[in-house]
């Protein structure tokens, strides 16, 4: 009897014990993976609220700055120093000019904000919507404090994927990062591991760093004419700075038959070499009265700068003690994240942190090309998107000098093998040494700030399909395309569209045909539009 009972219990406790691992089963077999919920982590952005409770917008109007009497001072103070060496005047009035944009959102030596400054952004769980007007998955946008340590954000961002999680009822999201954002995206993946996310997405990410974040910070800036040269082409032919069209034409010819005369590269060498006399006078005051105390822009400084940036801009014993916590957050992000991001990355796509190690998930990077880089740092001559460059943005994408095709030898060893596939229509960018080869994008004269109008129906239809085939050999979505600024779109590219590149030219000759093409056609029309109407 005992054993007849003995027997009942077993059987009744193995059902128990079957039954409770069906459940998760079941759970996740009954999941629709086509409306996992996505969360774009945004970079720099949202408005903050500085410690006097005025709102402060991200991107500050230097214009206002830019007074006659700020003009007329600094031309003084360069004449004084270039006279006696002294340079200190001309430090004292940028800062002046400058700190007070920033003096209330500063973090402090710790590299926390101050007196209450905050974003404005908040959410809660009770707000958050189970679904988004026509999205084909419920979406969210998250915004960030563009200021503090990525690690800490990543804690915000574990506490919304919860609330997001059961909001919806799902287990896992899609995670988005997007620019600055996506050092945090990394951040939260380094501390918080794979297990809720489904696939991994980057927008221009900053993860590789900008070099112009490490540039100022190390105080490395320079100009040469013929980045110079193309960067002005770029904004004089853009519309924006110039709104007559044949005068941003006539203008842009000029300087490049300025930089064919050796004209502009004297003034770019000039630059250069003033700069590099006030550089420890000026930049490291500056750059603390503005960035040095934000975190989350040391983790934009790739290796090549950071050690010097550190140096640079807190270039005293004191300074160091003052910002001990700041160095400290910067330097264990640099050391435990930003140099091991591939590794990180390559392990969320083998699928080695996640419940089932087999289920390799998808990582897709959308990149941008084809647009000059500021002109004032070493390097500032490969192709970008105007902040950021390619080969960064791409995790390991060969891009080459902005406007040129990549070098005669490089396209020849792609010819005729597997690889060719990935070389763009124009050959000025290889996709094959990037991370991900066969799940990242390329847009072709797209600025760093622009969102077209038909990103987002790109980004659902990545996100939509969850297949884990190669994604960039589709017709509607190759891997390379290109924005059209009069329609605020991006299309397939088969380089058949007019670009950027169009504009420019190195030929002596074309340059000189150019300036005079543009040269008389401004004549005749500005006489034509003055000439006087007869009665």
């Amino acid at each position: 009897m005992k054993t007849h009972s003995r027997k009942v219990l077993s059987l009744i406790l193995s059902l128990i014990m079957l039954f409770s691992l069906c459940i998760p089963m079941a759970y996740a077999a009954e999941e629709n993976t086509s409306d996992i919920p996505c969360i774009t982590v945004n970079g720099q952005g949202a408005d903050l609220i500085g410690n006097n409770g005025e709102v402060y917008k991200h991107k500050f109007d230097f214009s206002a700055i830019l007074t006659k009497e700020l003009i007329e001072g600094i031309a003084s103070d360069l004449i004084r120093g270039n006279i006696i060496g002294d340079w200190q005047p001309f430090a004292d009035r940028l800062y002046d000019a400058l700190s007070p944009l920033y003096e209330n959102v500063l973090c402090d030596g710790n590299g926390d904000p101050q007196n209450g400054s905050r974003l404005v952004w908040t959410w809660s769980k009770d707000k958050l919507s189970t679904k988004k007007d026509n999205y084909v998955f419920n979406s969210y946008t998250m915004e960030i404090d563009w200021r503090i340590d990525p690690r800490e954000t990543a804690d915000e961002i574990n506490r919304y994927i919860e609330a997001v999680c059961e909001v919806t009822g799902h287990s896992r999201v899609k995670l988005i990062g997007r620019c600055m954002g996506a050092t945090c995206v990394l951040a939260y993946l380094e501390k918080y591991g794979f297990d809720r996310i489904d696939d991994l997405g980057f927008y221009i990410p900053a993860i590789d760093g900008i070099d112009l974040v490490g540039a100022c910070f190390a105080g490395k800036l320079s100009m040469d004419a013929d980045s110079v040269d193309r960067f002005a082409n770029y904004v004089l032919n853009d519309g924006t700075l110039v709104a007559d069209d044949m005068l941003a034409q006539l203008l842009s010819c000029l300087v490049s038959l300025f930089n064919q005369l050796k004209i502009l590269g004297f003034g770019t060498s000039e630059i250069t070499r003033g700069y590099n006399i006030v550089a420890e006078i000026v930049m490291p005051r500056l750059i603390r009265g503005v960035y040095a105390s934000f975190p989350a822009y040391w983790a934009m400084i790739n290796d090549d700068y950071f050690s010097d940036a550190i140096t640079f801009t807190f270039n005293t014993p004191e300074l160091k003690e003052e910002y001990a916590g700041v160095i400290r957050k910067a330097t264990e992000y640099h050391n435990d994240i930003f140099l091991k991001a591939y590794d990180i990355l390559r392990d969320f796509a083998d699928g080695d942190d996640a419940k089932d190690p087999s289920d390799d998930k998808r990582v897709y990077v959308i990149s941008k090309y084809n647009v000059p880089l500021i002109p004032v740092y070493e390097g500032c001559e490969r192709t970008g998107d105007f902040f950021s460059e390619t080969a960064d943005t791409s995790f390991g994408g060969t891009g080459g000098i902005c406007f040129k095709a990549l070098g005669d030898e490089h396209i020849k060893k792609l010819v005729g093998t597997e690889n060719e596939k990935y070389l763009s229509p124009d050959k000025m960018i290889d996709a094959s040494t990037g991370l991900f080869p066969d799940t990242t994008w390329y847009v072709k004269d797209c600025n760093h700030s622009v969102f077209s109008k038909n990103f987002r129906e790109f980004f659902n239809w990545i996100l939509a399909d969850n297949s884990r085939n190669v994604f960039t050999d589709t017709k509607d979505h190759p891997q390379y395309l290109i924005y059209d600024k009069e329609t605020n779109c991006i299309y397939p590219y088969t380089y058949k569209e007019t670009s950027l590149d169009d504009n420019w030219s190195d030929n002596p000759l074309v340059v000189l045909l150019n300036f005079l093409k543009a040269f008389f056609t401004y004549i005749v029309n500005y006489i034509k539009t003055n000439l006087p109407t007869q009665a």
